[in-house]
Formats: structure tokens, sequence, C-alpha cells
């Protein structure tokens, strides 16, 4: 028994290794499937690939001046100047620069200064008088960033800004675009009221006409009343 078991160990290898073998021969790509893929990929592909970024020619703070419409700046930049969440978003960008501020600080040397001066009167004999002391001193400290910790704690108040200008422009945008699409419609919708008003007056002058025509005996009591019609679907 303890024979068959130390010859079955050689065989149960043996077929552990064609199976691998099988395997890594099923799995293997020929070379000859893919010898033109070069060729292919020059053919293909451009040689070089450069895509110029879009240029905004319109400034973004003051695009409504596009419209040509002074009354149109006007409600804008009131808009912009009195809205509170402006201001705040315009107070939140000074706060992170001012950190920024702060935090670029604490890389620099730093630099103390003072001054002593003092004036008193000697009591003891002889002889009296005053003695008079100044002096001043002058210390310089620095903190090496060995870690680099405080340039990362710049890097991340610059980022702040960032995001914080961004959020203010959005705002900005937010605001102009809502206020300008509002004088926008206030105008259409007095457009429309100009053409009404103009068509209402063509007909009524349209129903004199034919009044005075038919007075004349030139139109019929129906072009009257049609004329009267058209009047009074107009004004509904």
């Amino acid at each position: 028994m303890l024979i068959e078991k130390f010859n079955m160990k050689p065989i149960f290898l043996k077929v552990l290794a064609s199976a691998a073998l099988l395997t890594l021969a099923a799995c293997a790509v020929q070379p000859a499937t893919h010898a033109d893929l070069p060729q292919t990929v020059k053919t293909v592909a451009p040689a070089a690939w450069s895509v110029d970024a879009p240029q905004d020619s319109v400034n973004a703070r003051a695009w409504w001046d596009q419209f040509g419409d002074p009354v149109m700046h006007q409600l804008v930049e009131s808009v912009l100047t009195s809205n509170l969440d402006v201001q705040a978003a315009v107070e939140r960008v000074k706060q992170a620069q001012d950190i920024v501020t702060q935090n670029h600080a604490a890389l620099l040397p730093e630099l103390n200064a003072s001054a002593t001066a003092s004036d008193s009167r000697q009591n003891t004999p002889p002889p009296l008088g005053y003695v008079r002391q100044a002096g001043a001193g002058l210390t310089a400290s620095w903190t090496p960033d060995v870690f680099g910790g405080e340039r990362l704690a710049v890097l991340a108040a610059q980022a702040q800004v960032s995001g914080r200008q961004s959020a203010l422009n959005e705002v900005r945008l937010a605001l102009a675009a809502n206020t300008a699409a509002a004088y926008i419609d206030l105008r259409w919708a007095q457009s429309q009221l100009q053409i009404l008003n103009d068509n209402e007056q063509i007909r009524a002058r349209a129903l004199k006409l034919t009044q005075e025509r038919l007075h004349y005996g030139l139109s019929t009591q129906l072009d009257v009343a049609r004329a009267q019609n058209q009047l009074e679907d107009l004004q509904a």
C-alpha cells in the first residue's frame, strides 16, 4: 500500500503539468495573428494630435453689455451690487485670501524689534541729577518647514480661494442671467402689447371708415358688422 502511494505522486505531478501546459497554450496569442498591428496603428492613428482650446471672447463679468441696452446694464449692475448672496460670497473670498496670507507668513522669518527709554532722578549723594537710559534690540527667528506642512497649508488655502472665487462667479452669473432674462421677457411683453394697441387702432379706423362708406352708400350693413366683430375680437 505504501509503494502504491509513492507511485501515484509522480503520475499526479505529470498530469498537473500537462494541464498547465494546455492551459497556457490555449491562452497564448499567436504572433502571426497581430503581425500587421504596427502598420494598422500607423494608418489609423494620426501622426500628431493637437486641438486648440476654445477661447471665450466675451467678458463673463459684463456679457450683458453685448445687448447694447443701458437699462439692462443698469439693472444687472444694481442687482449684483445690492444682492446679499453676492456680498456674502465676496466676503468669503476675502476671508480665504487672508488665510493664504496668514499661512504664507509662517514660511517667512520672524523679526522682533524692541526699544526702551527711561529718565530717573538719582537721589544718592553727590552729585544729584537725572540718569537717562535708552536701548534698542532686534531679534530674528525662522523655523524651517522640514516636512512641508506649511507649504501644503498654503496650497490648500489657495485652492480654497479658487473654489470660493468660482462660487462667487457662479452666483454672479446666475443673478445676471436671471435679471437679463426677466428684462428680455418684459421687453417682449411690451412689444406684444404695442402690437396689440397698433392693431386695435387700425381696426378702429377701419370700422370708422366702413361706417362712413355706409353713410355714402359705398358699403353695406354687413361690412360694418364684420368690422365691428373684428374690433371686438381683438379687444376681448
